[in-house]
């Protein structure tokens, strides 16, 4: 299965290459990647365009590139119509002289990305391409910030942590304030004697800070200051370790944290959360003027964003079927925005917009609005106007399924991420949907069962078979039900939708 989350037109250039480097380390972030996954992607995409830029002749007139997600592989597609870069493939080496640029952003390239392969155009695709391949994009480890001055220690336990969790490092208090302020993680293992800022410090901004106060926070020092029971006291800390710290020792605090920590956000947030779940639950009339659906939707554990709203205006039915990138409240709150921004956009608008119409003025509206400048989201939108056919939109959403009346048939159908351009444009597809024919929806949660890439990628082909062999449209929902309370018994860490859509008899 093929899924495009994000796509964009360049010209090689150096501000480009800037631009699109920003881009793409928003999109990895927020997809859950680890910054072990974003830096080297970075690097590799802004070398290979500025390699565009300086050295394709003939020059690069049209180039683009893509992130999907293809048989279990996320990936980056880098195309282009200039000239072939001969001897690529040949793994190259750094230059010896330090003042040759030549080959240097090649071996760079390389050197980020092993795996990375270049296509030159040819008679059927003229088009050169570049593919960079993400071993591992989802990230479900717990995140943790450890920061220490030195490099010894921050070896020590970061091999100490990094089969469980995904360890992230900082050198100074400042830093790791800064990291703090715009990435989310999970706990705090700090030392105290730093330059710049001290751990001690840290801990008290971050007490003044509302949205960090209650991050979990473990010392690890061979300072005897912030063991007085009055230091504890008010630091709030939730453990002390004294260098040198043992391997068993570090796993069971650490553990313990963490899981006392969950178990409080879940206290204190379960009413809440019951609440606005309950409020943003998907669902859809089971009859419209023209449509005709079916919905299952399961709420991951800690929240989720999947969102579903219904508009019937007088020449037209919409569908609109977003799925909030991120966890928890945070997620249902952009999901709750989203949907006002739809119903607001719906009522300002003076005609009835067609799917990809819509689709352009909410893209622009999250590009340029700033509460949500950093949600991202993929977006289904479905027009019913006719007994004869739909038209569909689809926006970084898993691809779409169509019964044709004998069988299903996966359609090659995908988009960018709303908000990631200022002038996003998007072209609508009319599919067929006659009585006995349906058109199935699917947020990526029922895609991505699975703790490991190699246990995601069978459960994705089970999915796609036991679809493809169904010939009961109106049994498929409680079969895929069924599979998924199997496989997954306790929910996973995504909200699942599963939309069913045919015409109303």
């Amino acid at each position: 299965m093929t899924r495009l989350v994000y796509q964009q037109a360049f010209i090689p250039s150096p501000d480009s290459a800037r631009a699109i480097r920003e881009q793409i380390r928003q999109v990895l972030q927020n997809l859950g990647a680890a910054e072990q996954t974003v830096r080297p992607m970075e690097l590799a995409v802004s070398e290979w365009i500025m390699n565009l830029a300086t050295h394709s002749r003939p020059y690069v007139q049209n180039a683009s590139i893509s992130l999907q997600r293809a048989d279990g592989q996320w990936l980056f597609a880098v195309n282009d119509d200039g000239g072939e870069f001969v001897g690529f493939n040949d793994v190259p080496q750094l230059p010896d002289d330090p003042l040759q640029a030549s080959g240097r952003g090649l071996y760079l390239l390389h050197q980020a990305c092993p795996n990375v392969a270049y296509l030159p155009g040819n008679a059927r695709n003229k088009h050169n391409q570049l593919i960079l391949p993400i071993s591992e994009l989802v990230q479900d480890k717990p995140r943790i910030l450890l920061v220490d001055d030195d490099p010894s220690q921050v070896a020590l336990l970061s091999a100490y942590l990094a089969r469980q969790y995904a360890v992230h490092t900082c050198c100074s208090g400042q830093q790791a304030l800064d990291r703090l302020h715009n990435e989310t993680f999970d706990l705090v293992i700090s030392d105290i004697d730093m330059p710049d800022m001290g751990g001690i410090e840290l801990r008290e901004r971050l007490l003044g800070n509302p949205s960090l106060d209650t991050l979990p926070f473990i010392f690890v020092s061979g300072s005897e200051q912030v063991r007085e029971p009055h230091v504890v006291s008010e630091l709030a800390i939730d453990d002390f370790l004294r260098k040198p710290v043992r391997h068993e020792q570090l796993h069971a605090v650490v553990s313990r944290v963490l899981e006392r920590s969950a178990q409080m956000r879940l206290r204190l947030s379960d009413y809440f959360d019951k609440q606005l779940t309950a409020c943003l639950h998907p669902q859809l009339p089971d009859n419209g003027r023209w449509m005709q659906a079916q919905v299952w939707s399961r709420a991951a554990t800690a929240g989720g964003g999947d969102l579903i709203q219904y508009v019937e205006q007088p020449q037209q039915e919409l569908v609109i079927f977003a799925d909030l990138m991120g966890h928890g409240a945070s997620a249902k709150f952009a999901a709750h925005l989203v949907g006002g921004y739809v119903r607001g956009l719906l009522a300002a608008s003076p005609d009835q917009p067609s799917p990809a119409a819509l689709m352009s003025r909410l893209s622009a509206a999250l590009y340029h609005d700033k509460l949500l400048a950093h949600t991202l989201m993929t977006l289904f939108i479905v027009r019913f106007c006719s007994a004869h056919h739909i038209d569909l939109v689809n926006a970084g959403q898993p691809r779409p399924w169509w019964f044709d009346g004998e069988r299903w048939k996966q359609l090659n159908l995908g988009g960018s991420l709303p908000g990631m351009q200022a002038n996003a444009a998007y072209s609508q597809c009319r599919i067929p949907l006659a009585p006995g024919q349906f058109v199935l929806l699917c947020s990526d949660g029922v895609w991505e069962v699975g703790s490991s890439a190699q246990e995601r990628a069978y459960n994705e082909k089970v999915l796609m078979q036991l679809i493809s062999n169904n010939r009961h449209p109106d049994r498929l929902l409680a079969k895929i039900k069924a599979w998924y309370q199997q496989v997954c018994p306790l929910g996973g860490r995504d909200d699942t939708t599963i939309v069913l859509l045919g015409q109303r008899g």
